[in-house]
């Protein structure tokens, strides 16, 4: 007579089911981190598998990323308008009041700009505050760009946000003061 003996599921691996021949690996976005596992649990929020089946543990998302639920295979990459700082982050911050952010993925709020159509004007602190670009007279591509007055419009070198419109507009081709 034979005697069959089971033998528990390794880490990353699970078997609800008692007597089977086979373990199964851990659907991603779930982990296994122990022997003999019945079930995998769920990546905590801030967490995924990083897209992978049958892993002992889940991997906190880099900076620039979420996972805001739980159970995600994949972190996702912040939208444009937010950021996040740390590792392990189960939502991305919010920049402020009228800015954004370029590219997908912000690591820091410094990422965080005027975006297209306004411009930041400096305040006394040294800090700066969005505007909505002075239009017609300037064209603003926002981003941290010095507003640009377009053509057929003038300004001075003392107020170069002051515009005034030219007699003979071929004369002003735009661009600085």
């Amino acid at each position: 007579k034979v005697k069959h003996s089971c033998l528990p599921c390794t880490p990353g691996l699970y078997q609800p089911y008692s007597s089977q021949a086979m373990c199964v690996l851990c659907p991603g976005g779930r982990g296994a981190a122990h022997d003999g596992a019945q079930e995998c649990e769920a990546c905590a929020a801030g967490s995924s598998t990083m897209g992978k089946e049958g892993r002992v543990q889940c991997e906190p998302c880099e900076p620039g990323q979420e996972a805001v639920a739980p159970g995600q295979e994949r972190c996702s990459s912040c939208p444009r308008g937010t950021y996040s700082l740390d590792e392990g982050s189960s939502e991305c911050m919010t920049c402020d009041s009228g800015t954004t952010t370029r590219e997908l993925g912000s690591r820091n709020a410094a990422a965080c700009c005027c975006s297209e159509g306004n411009y930041l004007m400096k305040t006394a602190g040294g800090q700066g505050q969005c505007q909505a670009c002075l239009k017609p007279s300037f064209f603003c591509a926002g981003f941290g760009a010095e507003p640009v007055i377009v053509a057929g419009y003038m300004s001075l070198v003392d107020e170069p946000l002051k515009a005034f419109a030219c007699l003979e507009p071929e004369h002003c081709p735009g661009g600085g003061p």
